[in-house]
């Protein structure tokens, strides 16, 4: 699984686009960057279409409206085509309930469904009933040292080799 942000801000698309692509999740998607069961975070440029194809591919989309008024980013609209979308905070507070009203008052204020957007408070059970078989039932225990540098030399590897098959895709 991978946690990313995507289609946040519409440069996120203009640069894919530029790159070749029909946009960001056609990047990701052509990359094989995402496994199945990832969760992409904001995608308020995601058109529907792509949201409807994050489902298909069994991603989730976590929706963070203050997060997205603060940064002026914009409202994702797109987000109803999909029952695969939950509700986040990215970094504000963890008041789920201020991030519920905030999302009923950005989803009033865009014409949105209000009550398909609400549902996206209650999808976050679903999305951890998904999270919390990969995670195991006991709680994760604190690597030593010694496995946290054989953890970010992995991860940094496999960043790496990312890196190198997005490059060698945009060549193309």
């Amino acid at each position: 699984m991978v946690h990313l942000h995507v289609a946040e801000d519409r440069l996120d698309v203009e640069d894919a686009q530029k790159r070749g692509y029909q946009g960001v999740l056609d990047r990701l998607l052509r990359t094989r960057a995402l496994p199945r069961g990832s969760l992409l975070a904001h995608g308020v440029h995601l058109t529907r279409e792509e949201v409807r194809r994050c489902a298909d591919e069994g991603f989730w989309l976590v929706h963070n409206p203050r997060s997205n008024r603060g940064n002026g980013v914009g409202y994702a609209a797109a987000l109803g085509e999909s029952e695969r979308v939950a509700l986040g905070t990215d970094g504000f507070p963890a008041d789920m309930l201020a991030e519920q009203e905030a999302l009923r008052r950005e989803a009033e204020a865009h014409a949105d469904d209000p009550e398909r957007a609400a549902r996206r408070l209650e999808a976050g059970n679903a999305l951890a009933a998904e999270l919390l078989p990969r995670a195991g039932a006991a709680p994760a225990a604190v690597p030593s040292a010694g496995r946290l540098a054989e953890i970010r030399a992995a991860a940094t590897a496999a960043a790496d080799r990312l890196w190198r098959r997005m490059q060698q895709e945009d060549a193309r």
